[in-house]
């Protein structure tokens, strides 16, 4: 849609969070979000795995946001895992959705 990504970078208002969240959550229930190979591997070593990301993705909250050096918005969203650690998701919006990285706090 037209003007929706002028609203991705920099977002301001708590409210505008959950807006994003709810584009993220729509996007990973869809299957349209990319795991690049290093993250995927990324996970395995933190222990992390599919099911700890839908739970983070689809029950934490945004807790922040950065411009990247190319204009994209990197979104951080944090929650608990399936055995209940905390996990903290970063997902870059470009045209698809990305997962940047993952790892436990």
């Amino acid at each position: 849609m037209a003007g929706d990504d002028d609203n991705l970078i920099t977002f301001k208002r708590p409210e505008s969070y959950r807006r994003i969240h709810e584009r993220i959550k729509e996007a990973w229930t869809e299957g349209s979000v990319v795991l690049p190979e290093y993250v995927q591997s990324r996970m395995l070593e933190r222990g992390i795995d599919d099911a700890d990301l839908d739970r983070v993705i689809l029950r934490g909250r945004v807790e922040n946001h950065e411009a990247t050096t190319d204009e994209r918005a990197r979104y951080t969203i944090v929650g608990r895992s399936v055995d209940g650690f905390r996990v903290k998701v970063v997902v870059e919006i470009n045209g698809e959705t990305v997962i940047v990285t993952t790892w436990c706090l």
